[in-house]
C-alpha cells in the first residue's frame, strides 16, 4: 500500500526502524534501555520497530526524536549511507570514545582529516 508519496508503508517502517537502531547503537544503548526511555515496558517493542514490524505511535516518535536530539521528520528520511557505512561509522565512534590511549586513535584522526578535505565546503 502506498502512502501518497509513492512509497510503500513497509518502506517507511523499515526506514524508521533502521534510523532508530542506528541512533540507539551510536548512543551505546541496549534495546531495553531505549525501551525504558520511550516508555515501553520491555525491549520487544523496540525490536519490532527496528525490524520494521510495527510503527511507532506519534507521541513515541516525538519522544524518540527529542531523546536523540533530532527533528522527528529526520527519523522518516532514508540515510544516504549504506548499512556497511553505518557499521563502519559506529565502529569509528566506539574507537573514538575509547580515547587517546587506544593505539589506533592517531591513525583514525588522520583518516578523518584526509576524508574531510574531500567534503564540499
Amino acid at each position: 500500500m502506498e502512502n501518497g508519496n509513492g512509497k510503500n508503508a513497509n518502506d517507511t517502517r523499515l526506514i524508521l526502524g533502521q534510523k532508530i537502531k542506528t541512533l540507539r547503537l551510536m548512543g551505546g544503548l541496549t534495546q531495553e534501555q531505549l525501551a525504558l526511555e520511550l516508555g515501553y515496558q520491555g525491549s520487544s517493542a523496540v525490536s519490532q520497530i527496528e525490524n520494521g514490524e510495527i510503527y511507532m505511535k506519534q507521541d513515541v516518535l516525538y519522544r524518540a526524536a527529542k531523546f536523540f536530539g533530532i527533528p522527528a521528520a529526520a527519523l522518516m528520511i532514508p540515510d544516504p549511507l549504506s548499512e556497511e557505512d553505518l557499521k563502519a561509522l559506529i565502529d569509528l565512534l566506539a574507537l573514538m570514545k575509547s580515547g587517546k590511549d587506544n593505539p589506533h586513535y592517531k591513525s583514525v584522526l588522520t583518516l578523518i582529516e584526509v576524508a574531510a578535505k574531500d567534503l564540499p565546503k
